[in-house]
Protein backbone atom coordinates (compact mmCIF):
# COMPACT_ATOMS: atom_id res chain seq x y z
CA UNK A 1 0.00 0.00 0.00
CA UNK A 2 0.97 3.62 -0.52
CA UNK A 3 1.93 5.75 2.48
CA UNK A 4 0.02 8.96 3.19
CA UNK A 5 1.86 12.27 3.58
CA UNK A 6 3.34 12.94 7.01
CA UNK A 7 0.84 14.60 9.36
CA UNK A 8 1.64 17.99 10.89
CA UNK A 9 4.14 17.93 13.74
CA UNK A 10 2.48 17.88 17.16
CA UNK A 11 4.74 20.72 18.36
CA UNK A 12 6.26 23.73 16.60
CA UNK A 13 9.46 23.41 18.69
CA UNK A 14 10.83 21.50 21.67
CA UNK A 15 10.33 18.11 19.96
CA UNK A 16 7.08 16.73 18.69
CA UNK A 17 6.01 13.74 16.68
CA UNK A 18 4.27 13.11 13.41
CA UNK A 19 2.85 10.04 11.78
CA UNK A 20 1.75 8.65 8.46
CA UNK A 21 -0.48 5.73 7.54
CA UNK A 22 -0.87 3.23 4.77
CA UNK A 23 -3.89 1.25 3.76
CA UNK A 24 -3.53 -2.20 2.28
CA UNK A 25 -6.27 -3.56 0.05
CA UNK A 26 -5.74 -7.19 0.99
CA UNK A 27 -4.99 -8.39 4.49
CA UNK A 28 -1.37 -9.49 4.64
CA UNK A 29 -0.45 -7.77 1.36
CA UNK A 30 1.72 -5.20 3.14
CA UNK A 31 4.80 -6.16 5.08
CA UNK A 32 5.31 -4.39 8.40
CA UNK A 33 3.12 -1.94 10.27
CA UNK A 34 0.48 0.36 8.82
CA UNK A 35 1.56 3.39 10.90
CA UNK A 36 4.96 5.08 11.09
CA UNK A 37 5.91 7.72 13.65
CA UNK A 38 8.95 9.98 13.70
CA UNK A 39 10.26 12.82 15.82
CA UNK A 40 10.11 16.36 14.44
CA UNK A 41 11.01 19.96 15.35
CA UNK A 42 13.67 18.76 17.78
CA UNK A 43 15.10 22.23 18.43
CA UNK A 44 14.68 24.29 21.59
CA UNK A 45 11.82 26.79 21.79
CA UNK A 46 14.14 29.35 23.40
CA UNK A 47 14.63 32.32 21.07
CA UNK A 48 12.22 31.01 18.43
CA UNK A 49 10.45 33.74 16.47
CA UNK A 50 7.45 32.68 14.43
CA UNK A 51 6.00 35.46 12.28
CA UNK A 52 3.26 33.07 11.18
CA UNK A 53 1.57 33.14 14.57
CA UNK A 54 -1.98 34.42 14.18
CA UNK A 55 -1.37 37.46 16.41
CA UNK A 56 1.50 38.54 14.15
CA UNK A 57 -0.51 39.25 10.98
CA UNK A 58 1.31 42.52 10.42
CA UNK A 59 4.22 40.47 9.05
CA UNK A 60 2.13 38.76 6.41
CA UNK A 61 1.27 39.92 2.95
CA UNK A 62 -2.43 39.66 2.13
CA UNK A 63 -1.77 36.68 -0.12
CA UNK A 64 -1.14 34.38 2.87
CA UNK A 65 -4.02 32.35 4.24
CA UNK A 66 -4.48 29.58 6.79
CA UNK A 67 -4.83 26.13 5.26
CA UNK A 68 -8.26 24.78 6.22
CA UNK A 69 -7.09 21.17 6.47
CA UNK A 70 -3.93 21.66 8.60
CA UNK A 71 -3.80 23.68 11.80
CA UNK A 72 -0.16 24.74 11.44
CA UNK A 73 -0.08 25.19 7.67
CA UNK A 74 -0.42 28.27 5.52
CA UNK A 75 -1.21 28.64 1.84
CA UNK A 76 0.47 31.34 -0.16
CA UNK A 77 -0.64 32.71 -3.47
CA UNK A 78 1.46 34.34 -6.20
CA UNK A 79 3.41 37.41 -5.07
CA UNK A 80 3.04 36.60 -1.37
CA UNK A 81 5.87 37.51 0.97
CA UNK A 82 6.77 37.36 4.64
CA UNK A 83 8.37 40.36 6.32
CA UNK A 84 10.17 40.25 9.68
CA UNK A 85 12.09 43.44 10.53
CA UNK A 86 15.15 42.87 12.72
CA UNK A 87 14.14 45.78 14.97
CA UNK A 88 11.07 43.81 16.08
CA UNK A 89 12.96 40.72 17.16
CA UNK A 90 13.07 40.15 20.93
CA UNK A 91 15.91 42.08 22.57
CA UNK A 92 17.63 38.83 23.52
CA UNK A 93 18.27 37.97 19.86
CA UNK A 94 18.80 41.40 18.28
CA UNK A 95 22.33 40.41 17.42
CA UNK A 96 22.18 37.15 15.55
CA UNK A 97 24.90 34.65 16.26
CA UNK A 98 27.53 33.94 13.64
CA UNK A 99 25.74 30.66 12.95
CA UNK A 100 21.99 30.29 13.27
CA UNK A 101 19.27 28.11 11.81
CA UNK A 102 16.37 29.09 9.62
CA UNK A 103 13.76 26.39 9.20
CA UNK A 104 11.44 26.52 6.22
CA UNK A 105 9.18 23.65 5.21
CA UNK A 106 7.48 23.89 1.84
CA UNK A 107 5.01 21.58 0.17
CA UNK A 108 4.33 22.15 -3.51
CA UNK A 109 1.06 21.47 -5.26
CA UNK A 110 1.89 18.96 -8.02
CA UNK A 111 -1.21 20.04 -9.95
CA UNK A 112 0.09 23.58 -10.47
CA UNK A 113 3.09 24.55 -12.60
CA UNK A 114 6.21 25.54 -10.66
CA UNK A 115 7.15 29.06 -11.73
CA UNK A 116 8.79 32.06 -10.12
CA UNK A 117 10.85 32.15 -6.93
CA UNK A 118 9.87 29.72 -4.23
CA UNK A 119 12.11 31.01 -1.44
CA UNK A 120 14.32 34.08 -1.16
CA UNK A 121 16.22 35.43 1.82
CA UNK A 122 17.87 38.83 1.85
CA UNK A 123 19.05 41.43 4.27
CA UNK A 124 18.78 45.14 3.65
CA UNK A 125 20.88 47.77 5.40
CA UNK A 126 18.94 50.13 7.65
CA UNK A 127 17.55 53.23 5.98
CA UNK A 128 19.64 56.34 6.47
CA UNK A 129 18.25 59.84 6.19
CA UNK A 130 19.32 61.64 3.04
CA UNK A 131 20.94 65.06 3.20
CA UNK A 132 19.70 67.82 0.98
Amino acid sequence: GQWTDWAACSSSCGEGSQHRLRYCLLQGSCEGFNKETRRCNMFSCQGVVSPLMTDQKRYLHGQWGKAPDRQTAWRLRPSAYLWLPAAELPASIHHLRKHFALLVTLRLNPKEPATGTLFSLRSRPPCRPTRR
